[in-house]
């Protein structure tokens, strides 16, 4: 099975797609990633390329999620809940260290700290995430998920991709 990121342009409010999985439903979410960043831990979306994912225990939110596998200078890239995927050295609010959130639907939202103001984000995370891994779940042998930018601008692409 295969998921496929379409990345609209890296802003600092996040790197906004379209993710679609090839399910014979042609399944989509919204995506929300970090922005561009020189592929920094923790402050910026991965590369572009096509990597595959496994189903694992997550350290962090003890439940499974798929984590991205041979990410190039990266570590525990998984796809899980979540809303925001701001630049935080810009002062914007986000849920995210690198990973992939997905929801249905995108719009302004309050962040939960109020020193923030309404940011674009993605909605509906937690639904949009348990219909991924209902639908992902039939899926024995993993995950692939290739991530496509449609706009710039955007990080290279890795080597192979």
């Amino acid at each position: 099975m295969k998921l496929t990121i379409q990345r609209g342009p890296s802003r600092p409010e996040g790197t906004f797609g379209t993710a679609t999985l090839d399910d014979g439903d042609g399944t989509s979410y919204d995506s929300i990633e970090l922005p561009w960043r020189d592929n920094l831990q923790g402050k910026s979306s991965i590369q572009i390329g096509t990597y595959h994912a496994v189903l694992v225990m997550s350290p962090h939110f003890g439940y499974k999620v798929y984590q991205l596998q041979g990410v190039p200078g990266r570590t525990f890239i998984e796809i899980h809940p979540g809303n925001w995927g701001g630049d935080v050295d810009a002062g914007l609010y986000s849920d995210l260290m690198g990973c992939i959130a997905l929801g249905f639907g995108t719009g302004l939202l309050q962040p939960p700290d109020s020193d923030f103001a309404p940011q674009k984000a993605v909605l509906r995370s937690r639904a949009a995430f348990a219909d991924f891994m209902l639908r992902a779940a039939t899926s024995t042998n993993g995950l692939d998920v290739q991530i496509i930018a449609f706009d710039s601008p955007d990080p290279p692409a890795r080597d192979g991709a």
